[in-house]
């Protein structure tokens, strides 16, 4: 999965991505996930003080944090985690390192340049579409989910604060 966080995130943090995501949901009085989680597989390392605070009880539940809550809390970050591999990908097809392209005029470049000259277009022209598809992805979530777009922004936010931050989350 790419995750559309910019500079700062782990490899680590990215394959502990369903641990963040259930002690998110914990966090807001949710254990649920944590608890299947703990289930299923072996505690990551680095996140085994965060959850020997939970078992010592030094780590609670918000429930008054979870009771304001838009979304559900085992499906927060799981829905930010989802747009933000959307984002990613159009972010790589803007922004990413070269590539081979293998054409005849040109043999490395930037995909978007290559794109843009398949649909006969400046670059620019696709920048913009493509950020008006990055957009219109953050309004449908908001609509399937029947939030505002601010809210489905700031659990974007919300996750790339944790990836950034593993392991403390």
């Amino acid at each position: 999965m790419i995750i559309n966080i910019g500079n700062g995130c782990s490899y680590k943090a990215e394959q502990s991505l369903e641990w963040i995501v259930a002690l998110d949901a914990f966090d807001y009085n949710c254990r649920e996930p944590l608890e299947k989680l703990i289930l299923k597989c072996a505690i990551p390392e680095e996140l085994r003080p965060a959850i020997s605070k939970i078992i010592s009880g030094d780590r609670k539940s918000n429930k008054k944090a979870a009771a304001k809550l838009k979304l559900p809390a085992k499906e927060r970050l799981q829905i930010a985690a989802a747009l933000s591999a959307v984002c990613g990908l159009i972010d790589n097809l803007q922004y990413g390192d070269n590539f081979y392209l293998g054409t005849e005029s040109k043999r490395w470049g930037k995909l978007i340049d290559s794109v843009a000259d398949k649909k006969r277009q400046e670059p620019i022209e696709v920048i913009r579409k493509l950020e008006s598809k990055k957009k219109n992805a953050i309004l449908i979530t908001a609509k399937k989910f029947n939030v505002s777009p601010e809210t489905i922004e700031n659990i974007l936010r919300d996750l790339r604060e944790k990836l950034k931050k593993y392991p403390d989350v």
